[in-house]
C-alpha cells in the first residue's frame, strides 16, 4: 500500500512539475556564428533557454524548453554577438481569450492552436506563439496534442544578410550592381557601393547570382545545405 500511494504521489508531482514541451530550431544562415543568451521568462521553465549556445554559420540546433503547467507563460532568447546582435526571440501561449503573458515581440508573429487536456474534455483552447523583434527574422510555429499539456514546434530562420534587403536605390545594370547599403553590424553604417559581377561569375561559376552579395556588396560564395549543429 505504501508503494502505491508513494507511486501515486510521484506521477502527480510528475504531472505538476510539467507543462506544453517546445522544441525551437534555430536555422542560421548567416556566413558568420550567431550566440543565443537567455533573456527573460514569465512562468515557464526554460532549460536550454537558460543557457549559451553558439550556431555556427550555415548549421541549425533544436533547443527545448518548456511552459508550466497553468498555461499562460512566455520565455525569450536574445542574440548576443553575430550578424543579428540585438535581437529577440520569444515563444509564447495563453487560453484563447484570456489576458496574454507580457511577450515584446512586435515582428514575425506565427501562432497555433491546440485544445487543452482534450482527454479531459475541458473544451479550452492553448494559444501557441513565436515571434521576434527583427522583421528580418523567419519564424514557424505547428502545435500538436503530443504529451499530456501538448506539444509545440518552433522554427526560427536567421536569413543572410543580402544585399537586395539591405540596399536603398538597389540596381542591376548587366553585370554592375549598386545601391546605398547599410552594414549589419552593432554600429550602422550607409555608403555607397557598386560592384561588377563578373569576376564573382567566374569565380563562383553558374551557381552565383545577385543572392550572393552580402549586405555590403562583397562577392561571397553561394551558400552551402544547412546542417545540424548536433549529431
Amino acid at each position: 500500500m505504501k508503494k502505491l500511494l508513494l507511486l501515486a504521489l510521484w506521477g502527480i508531482c510528475s504531472v505538476c512539475q510539467a507543462g506544453t514541451g517546445y522544441y525551437v530550431t534555430f536555422v542560421n544562415e548567416t556566413d558568420m556564428p550567431l550566440t543565443l543568451d537567455f533573456y527573460h521568462q514569465d512562468g515557464w521553465y526554460l532549460y536550454d533557454f537558460g543557457q549559451t549556445h553558439t550556431i555556427e554559420p550555415h548549421q541549425k540546433i533544436e533547443l527545448y524548453t518548456e511552459n508550466k503547467a497553468k498555461g499562460p507563460g512566455v520565455a525569450g532568447v536574445r542574440v548576443s554577438s553575430g550578424q543579428y546582435e540585438g535581437s529577440r526571440i520569444e515563444v509564447w501561449q495563453n487560453f484563447k481569450g484570456s489576458v496574454k503573458p507580457p511577450f515584446e515581440s512586435t515582428h514575425s508573429i506565427q501562432t497555433a492552436e491546440t485544445f487543452y487536456l482534450r482527454s479531459l474534455d475541458m473544451g479550452q483552447i492553448l494559444q501557441h506563439s513565436v515571434g521576434t523583434n527583427n522583421p528580418d527574422i523567419i519564424t514557424k510555429i505547428r502545435g500538436t496534442e503530443d504529451g499530456f499539456f501538448n506539444t509545440a514546434y518552433a522554427t526560427v530562420i536567421f536569413p543572410r544578410f543580402a544585399a537586395a534587403a539591405s540596399c536603398e536605390s538597389f540596381r542591376v545594370a548587366g553585370n554592375m550592381v549598386s545601391g546605398y547599403c547599410y552594414n549589419s553590424g552593432p554600429l550602422i553604417e550607409r555608403r555607397y557601393v557598386e560592384i561588377d559581377t563578373a569576376p564573382c561569375r567566374a569565380r563562383y561559376g553558374e551557381q552565383f547570382n545577385i543572392d550572393n552579395l552580402n549586405g555590403v556588396l562583397t562577392c561571397i560564395p553561394p551558400k552551402p545545405p544547412i546542417g545540424s549543429a548536433r549529431p
